[in-house]
């Protein structure tokens, strides 16, 4: 019997915790702070999906795959529809009455995401960029879930629910991981990862078209936008495409 990688899981758990304790401990808005790790890791977790997630899902299902991505794409815009796009750093606090709904998607969002992180996937250069890109989209993520949090709820039941929030992601890797390993010629698990990769795409390409005020990108976001791809083709040609050997 294997076990996911402990490593992978510590990381997609605790960084989800920094970025609501960070909210939770600081009374500063930090929207600049965020925007700019929105940034990155949209753009990071873009160019990812076309240079890896999207070529592998193809390679195994042909044309079949586009149909999971549209699903996952559509998936996250229903998904929206309940976190009103706290996942791509939108606080509207005054907007929400009803936490559960939130939650939930959220913690949907959050397990989706970590479904790729602990497979065999690539080499470990690859593995170790994925995991990093993905933990920090999660760390802006919770900020602006405990801000919303925060105004909700109070102050003293916060904590178990950003705990909780923190453990969606690693549950995901562990799926991810155990229905790699499980599936019969590993179609389950291309299929899983084609429905990723379409919650990726959206999410990333409304960072990128959200995270400037009236499209006026700062030279900081560009800087963190080509940063981010840049890192993603780095690990994608370290690891042959993305294609397994």
């Amino acid at each position: 019997m294997s076990f996911p990688p402990f490593y992978p899981l510590f990381i997609l758990f605790i960084f989800p915790l920094i970025g609501g304790l960070l909210a939770r401990y600081t009374n500063k808005d930090r929207k600049n702070t965020i925007k700019v790790f929105l940034a990155f890791s949209g753009s990071f977790l873009f160019a990812i999906c076309l240079l890896n997630f999207l070529p592998e899902t193809y390679h195994h299902l042909g044309g079949s795959a586009a149909y999971w991505v549209m699903g996952g794409f559509f998936f996250q815009i229903f998904l929206e529809y309940f976190t009103k796009g706290i996942e791509h750093g939108h606080a509207h606090v005054s907007g929400i009455t009803h936490l559960t709904p939130l939650f939930i998607g959220l913690g949907l969002h959050s397990f989706l995401e970590g479904i790729p992180v602990a497979t065999s996937f690539g080499d470990e250069h690859y593995r170790v960029g994925l995991l990093y890109g993905i933990a920090l989209h999660e760390l802006p993520a919770a900020f602006v879930l405990m801000i919303t949090l925060k105004a909700l709820k109070p102050q003293t039941s916060i904590l178990p629910w950003m705990i909780l929030y923190a453990l969606f992601c690693p549950l995901g890797a562990i799926t991810g991981f155990y229905v790699e390993h499980f599936s019969h010629d590993n179609m389950v698990f291309q299929y899983l990862l084609a429905f990723v990769s379409g919650t990726f795409l959206h999410i990333s390409t409304t960072i990128l078209f959200e995270s400037s005020n009236n499209h006026q990108f700062s030279n900081i976001k560009t800087l963190s936008v080509l940063v981010g791809a840049a890192i993603a083709i780095l690990i994608s040609l370290q690891t042959g495409h993305g294609h397994h050997h």
